[in-house]
């Protein structure tokens, strides 16, 4: 017993050793500013954390609070946490010891041809029938010696940490989706109005034209190049309602209804909202610990660097210690007596000697994810930069396009009502009312779209930049 109970005390003083690499974080290297940075070296970043409600818009404010209540994808990734949460409690169980409770009763008859033996003689058994009432516990426990289980929990509790960076991505996208959306709808009824006024000016050009045909003082051309022009802008009116409906559909769904359940609610119109925030990324360096994706990639990173512990570890002799306490008797009366005691401590050792390759193929297996979860970590960074500079460019860009489109549509205005004075004094050909106006609706409609876009390019950014998760934690703990 003594000897057992040291070999235990041994095995316990081995198992800190733990084979397989060690994890350390790479380093990758990223630029010490943004390239885009030159064109708004003044800016501050502010709200980063709840940057949607930099819009003052209580609509989307709404339909982000019902998103991250509702969106499925977002339930579905909390799902996912409680797994690896669930999957990391199964892997710290394998290195506890396990004890089972156990009871018989077995009933069973001997043959009538085997001969006892005995102090008085040999003599046949008629066919006896015996029972054996059982009960006990049996307890076995894998000594964790070369740590191959303590990897395996690394990896278990790096896949939970990935699994909450996912949820985090998750929310950080839904954020940009339903802005995203939420600005085009906007963009898309101002485009709208806009096709409407457009079109009753030239319904109103047009009547002008169709009097002073009758009167004789212009030709059946100009009605019929008025018409034209009418009839070319309201054709338009059809393809931008199905682009509000488009959007309404998509909202309802990323809010977890049916498609029109928001119809209603989301056909009262308003206007673009604006965000009057300044905005800064920040050092690349800094996106590195923002962006849940990276982080996830990191994590997964981890996990992989443990999963070669693992494989490395199945190599190594396994040691295990089983223990079976026992109540052994044929008859009930006596079941709970002394004697009917029965004890065994079994310990094991297990050694691979020939596997057909299966180790070595399941190391190099995991040596490879590793390199793979490296250079998806990788990529991930450089897409994540390269999102940021796109979105920098792309926002501060449109923002000074929309300085011009202003002006251009300030003197459109003042080109129509110029023209139309002239061709009612006959002093121009209908030829310039109609360029005008044309010219006019074309530069009203982009700087309507101009408007969207930037508030769609802010929202853009604010997703590269991993805004918004780390005010929603409450998802992450459910």
């Amino acid at each position: 017993m003594k000897r057992h109970l040291l070999g235990v005390a041994l095995l316990s003083l081995l198992a800190g050793c733990t084979v397989g690499p060690n994890y350390v974080k790479p380093e990758v290297p990223v630029e010490k500013k943004w390239d885009a940075e030159k064109q708004a070296a003044s800016e501050k970043t502010k709200e980063l954390e709840v940057w949607w409600k930099t819009f003052n818009d209580r609509a989307l404010d709404s339909l982000v609070k019902e998103a991250l209540r509702s969106n499925l994808d977002l339930k579905l990734a909390e799902a996912r946490v409680r797994d690896a949460r669930a999957q990391l409690i199964v892997a710290r169980s394998a290195g506890l010891p396990q004890l089972n409770a156990s009871a018989s009763d077995a009933w069973g008859g001997t043959s009538a041809n085997i001969v006892e033996k005995t102090s008085f003689g040999s003599f046949h058994t008629t066919g006896a029938t015996i029972g054996l009432y059982r009960a006990g516990f049996d307890a076995g426990w894998e000594v964790d010696v070369f740590g191959g289980i303590r990897r395996a929990v690394e990896a278990a509790q790096a896949n939970v940490d990935a699994s909450v960076e996912d949820l985090r991505s998750v929310q950080v996208t839904l954020l940009g989706e339903v802005a995203g959306i939420y600005m085009d709808l906007r963009g898309q009824q101002s485009l709208l109005n806009i096709a409407k006024d457009n079109l009753k000016s030239q319904q109103d050009t047009l009547e002008l034209t169709q009097a002073r045909y009758k009167g004789g003082l212009s030709s059946g051309l100009d009605v019929a190049e008025a018409e034209a022009q009418a009839a070319d802008t309201a054709s338009q009116i059809p393809h931008i309602e199905a682009a509000i409906k488009s959007d309404m559909y998509g909202l309802s769904v990323l809010l977890g209804k049916t498609p029109s359940a928001l119809s209603t609610e989301l056909a009262k119109e308003g206007p673009v909202p604006v965000s009057a925030a300044e905005v800064l990324p920040g050092l690349p360096s800094e996106l590195l610990q923002r962006r849940p994706d990276i982080r996830g990639a990191e994590r997964r990173l981890a996990a992989a660097t443990a999963g070669v512990g693992v494989a490395t570890a199945d190599f190594y002799p396994s040691f295990n210690l089983a223990g079976l306490l026992n109540l052994e008797s044929s008859y009930v009366t006596n079941f709970f007596s002394r004697d009917s005691g029965a004890w065994q401590i079994i310990p094991g050792v297990s050694l691979p000697v020939f596997t057909g390759g299966r180790l070595t193929a399941a190391l190099d297996s995991m040596n490879a994810q590793q390199q793979e979860a490296l250079i998806i970590y990788k990529q991930t960074i450089l897409s994540a930069l390269q999102e940021v500079e796109n979105s920098l460019t792309a926002y501060y860009r449109e923002r000074t396009r929309l300085k011009f489109l202003l002006k251009e549509v300030e003197q459109n205005k003042l080109a129509v009502e110029l023209a139309n004075e002239r061709y009612t004094k006959g002093l121009t050909g209908f030829i310039d009312v109609l360029t005008a106006e044309r010219s006019l609706y074309a530069s009203q409609s982009n700087l309507s779209q101009s408007q969207t876009t930037v508030s769609t390019n802010l929202v853009a950014l604010y997703k590269a930049l991993g805004g918004g998760w780390n005010a929603t934690e409450a998802n992450v703990n459910k």
